[in-house]
């Protein structure tokens, strides 16, 4: 497995992971329990596997490998902030835009899409989805608001959804190059109104290191499986 450079943190080695995860304003028991028995009513008890995740956080990551297009493996994490934080073994992000929406109108709780492709990545961006049940603005009943600036196939687009929340700067939103409309650290401004003031590690690593999640499904049929490394080198997108 890839050892993290001196400099990198746990987040950033696992960045095919966490480039795009979900938050969910809920303890780690109870989105585990929903997120169960709805992997049981897609896949059949026999099949869905629960263990529990502790340890060093970059042993949690490692309990994720291999990756897989399926995401057939899920990773939740208390943060210091109280949301529990959903990966996925997907190699190209947590991907957690179908898991989000299921677990806030089970819940009735708010949930949150975070992607951040690295400098690194071919197609950078940062995207943000904030989902609420009792405060939706779309036809499904559940986003709240969303904004994207992304490059999406080489040229760069940025767009918003839903009412703007008393927080934001959307004076930003005019800056001339669309990819300086919504970054990184606007982004980390916006979720500090959701007391969320950690990112990376520090947000995975609350105090006494409480227990998670890992729950896991067969990939279907023919799926490839990658090592970190192998998905970190681009294999997967390899002809």
């Amino acid at each position: 497995m890839t050892e993290p450079a001196e400099t990198e943190s746990v987040f950033e080695t696992w960045s095919p992971v966490t480039r795009d995860f979900g938050l969910i304003d809920a303890s780690v028991d109870a989105v585990a329990e929903a997120s169960i028995a709805w992997r049981k009513a897609t896949f059949g008890a026999q099949n869905v596997d629960v263990t529990r995740s502790d340890g060093p956080l970059a042993a949690r990551f490692a309990a994720l490998a291999p990756l897989c297009i399926a995401k057939n493996r899920t990773l939740l994490l208390q943060t210091t902030a109280g949301w529990t934080a959903h990966f996925a073994n997907g190699i190209s992000g947590s991907d957690p835009a179908s898991a989000m929406p299921h677990l806030v109108r089970t819940l009735g709780v708010r949930a949150m899409r975070i992607c951040v492709a690295p400098a690194t990545a071919r197609y950078r961006g940062v995207i943000w989805e904030v989902y609420d049940p009792n405060d939706s603005q779309d036809t499904a009943g559940v986003t709240r608001r969303s904004i994207a600036a992304a490059n999406d196939g080489g040229r760069w687009v940025f767009e918003t959804f839903g009412t703007p929340f008393p927080f934001e700067q959307v004076r930003k939103y005019n800056a001339p190059r669309k990819r300086d409309r919504f970054d990184l650290d606007l982004l980390q401004s916006y979720l500090t109104a959701f007391g969320i003031t950690d990112w990376g590690d520090a947000l995975l690593s609350p105090k006494g290191d409480p227990p998670g999640c890992i729950i896991s499904v067969p990939p279907w049929e023919g799926a490839k499986l990658f090592t970190l490394d192998e998905v970190r080198a681009g294999v997967p997108w390899q002809k």
